[in-house]
């Protein structure tokens, strides 16, 4: 859902929710008006800041979206970390800006593209990144533990369960977070991605598309 139709709405959001709707998926994309204007969102940094308020109050979780761009520095992933805080976001995903075809950005950087679309998967930066491939995903990865610290879900948990011994089923809403085995997935898997996308980059003979990035970069 846009979160200019969740303004708009508010009132449906709460049908839906009534009806049962348990999760729900928003692109705010960017943090700053500007950069949404660049992207072509049609949207603004209020509407976002709004509809996670309104989400929020209603109850209804929501997983809201980030675009991380190959160009930025270890301060923009900061300050998106920053604003998840200031949000309270609970669920935020980010995925890697990927020039899919007969978009405008596929035009203008389909001259930059070192990868096959094997890599389209919104977790590979198929142009070349302003940081270090090392410092980029790395970076990336940690914005993940970030905003799903080890020690607020096991807060949160706590929380829940207390609730649920007291029969309080909106603050068991309330205390909804990552489970515990989820969280272990997280941490999991970013140990995995950092473990593969080091040979990946280390070792430029196994694919044609890392030899390009290995003379492209000086590794």
């Amino acid at each position: 859902c846009r979160s200019d139709t969740i303004i708009r709405y508010p009132e449906l959001m709460k049908e839906w929710k009534d009806i049962g709707l348990d999760n729900l998926c928003v692109g705010f994309e960017g943090i700053e008006s500007t950069r949404l204007n660049e992207l072509n969102k049609k949207n603004t940094e209020s509407n976002n800041a709004r509809a996670a308020e309104i989400l929020n109050s209603i109850g209804i979780p929501f997983r809201p979206h980030f675009l991380i761009e190959p160009g930025f520095e270890k301060e923009d992933f900061t300050r998106i970390l920053n604003y998840v805080s200031a949000h309270k976001l609970k669920s935020p995903i980010f995925p890697i800006l990927t020039p899919i075809p007969g978009t405008q950005y596929f035009n203008e950087v389909k001259d930059k593209i070192f990868l096959s679309y094997d890599f389209f998967d919104f977790a590979h930066a198929t142009i070349p990144t302003k940081l270090s491939p090392r410092d980029f995903y790395k970076t990336w990865i940690h914005l993940y533990y970030e905003s799903y610290p080890l020690w607020k879900n096991l807060w949160y948990f706590l929380l829940k369960n207390i609730a649920k011994l007291s029969g309080s089923k909106s603050k068991v809403k309330r205390f909804a977070h990552l489970n515990l085995i989820n969280l272990f997935r997280l941490r999991l898997y970013g140990m995995f991605l950092c473990f593969k996308l080091a040979i990946h980059y280390r070792h430029p003979e196994k694919t044609s598309e890392t030899r390009d990035v290995a003379a492209q970069w000086n590794f």
